[in-house]
């Protein structure tokens, strides 16, 4: 699977992204961190990041990123969410 790709739910596009391994990250500046996570954006604002779950299928993790959305409808955008190793 992709390690970034773009979703769309409710007529915004979002981006996911998988974390890069730490060291990886600290090096570019501002990457996500953390190949356990997949982090969701939304117009460079992160929104949030869920577990990566081994041997999950792309289907099924925009499912479960789609049920996040439905389930957290506002607000959207970062509270609390560090990305780049904070």
């Amino acid at each position: 699977m992709a390690e970034k790709f773009e979703l769309e739910h409710g007529g915004q596009k979002y981006t996911v992204e998988r974390g890069e391994p730490r060291h990886e990250a600290a090096t570019g500046g501002g990457a996500p961190v953390g190949t356990d996570s997949w982090y969701i954006k939304l117009n460079l604002a992160a929104v949030t990041s869920l577990q990566a779950v081994p041997d999950e299928g792309r289907a099924a993790l925009e499912a479960r990123i789609h049920r996040w959305l439905d389930e957290h409808p506002e607000p959207l955008g970062g509270a609390g969410i560090v990305l780049g190793g904070g």
